[in-house]
C-alpha cells in the first residue's frame, strides 16, 4: 500500500529572497539543476546523495565549522526543492530532500512520512545513499 503525505503551499519562498549573486553560486545551480533535470525522485536523490558527498566531504578537509556547512546545505536543497513545486511526499527518495529543507511545514511532514516506514527499509535506503546518512546523523534525524 502507498501512502501519500501532502505538502503545505509555502507563502513565502525561500530563494527568491536570496541575493542575485547567491542564487548565481555554482553549487545552487548544480542542485537546481539536479532537481530540475532528473527524471524522477530516485534520479534526483541519487544526484542530491553525490552533491551532499561532495560537500561534505569539502568541509571536513577545509575544517569548515559543520553548522555553516550545514546550514548551507539546508540552503540549496531548499531552493531546489521550491523550484519542483510538488503537492506530496510519497517516497523516502523526495521525504529525505524534504526533510532537510528550511521551511518548518515541509519538513515536519516529511519526518512524519519518513516515521510510518519501516526500519529495515529506511537502512537500506540510507546504505544507498551515504551522503543523505552523514547529513542525517550530523543534523540529529538518524
Amino acid at each position: 500500500m502507498s501512502i501519500s503525505f501532502p505538502l503545505a503551499n509555502i507563502e513565502q519562498k525561500f530563494y527568491p529572497l536570496l541575493p542575485l549573486e547567491t542564487q548565481r553560486q555554482p553549487f545552487m545551480e548544480q542542485w537546481i539543476d539536479a532537481a530540475l533535470h532528473a527524471r524522477d525522485w530516485h534520479e534526483r536523490a541519487t544526484q542530491f546523495d553525490g552533491l551532499l558527498q561532495s560537500a561534505l566531504m569539502a568541509a571536513i578537509l577545509g575544517k569548515q565549522a559543520t553548522s555553516t556547512c550545514l546550514g548551507a546545505l539546508a540552503s540549496y536543497v531548499t531552493a531546489a526543492v521550491e523550484h519542483l513545486e510538488m503537492g506530496a511526499i510519497a517516497q523516502l527518495d523526495s521525504a529525505w530532500a524534504y526533510r532537510f529543507c528550511l521551511h518548518k511545514e515541509w519538513s515536519d511532514t516529511a519526518a512524519r512520512f519518513i516515521g510510518e516506514q519501516k526500519r529495515r527499509h529506511l537502512a537500506r535506503w540510507f546504505d544507498d545513499h551515504p551522503g543523505f546518512a552523514t547529513w542525517a546523523e550530523l543534523r540529529g534525524f538518524k
